[in-house]
């Protein structure tokens, strides 16, 4: 059985790249993203038949990711993906940036 890898930003440039590197060595990858768009986009580019829409504000759906696939590592490359929004939702930047990984890892 593989080693399987959740990543989350996977639809970013180092998420993807990221999730190209972990296929080749051979990891069933849950390629994460925050909306339905995102994982729509993953799905035309990667040959996995699922991409979990999962957004770090979600505890629940976290959680849940977490406990189907079982993994030994989760690899956290979610951010928003403009500097503009950065600063337009400063609120939802930083509960992405730092409250999002502490759930990545209580759901661990």
């Amino acid at each position: 059985m593989s080693e399987r890898s959740p990543v989350t930003g996977a639809n970013g440039q180092d998420g993807a790249y990221l999730a190209e590197q972990l296929l080749a060595f051979g990891h069933d990858v849950h390629a994460m993203c925050h909306s339905a768009a995102g994982a729509r986009r993953l799905l035309e580019h990667f040959p996995w038949d699922t991409a979990p829409v999962a957004d770090l504000e979600n505890t629940a759906r976290i959680r849940n990711l977490i406990d189907e696939t079982e993994p030994r590592r989760v690899f956290n490359l979610a951010s928003n993906a403009s500097m503009g929004r950065s600063w337009d939702k400063p609120a939802q930047t930083a509960d992405v940036l730092w409250v999002g990984p502490i759930r990545l890892l209580g759901a661990s």
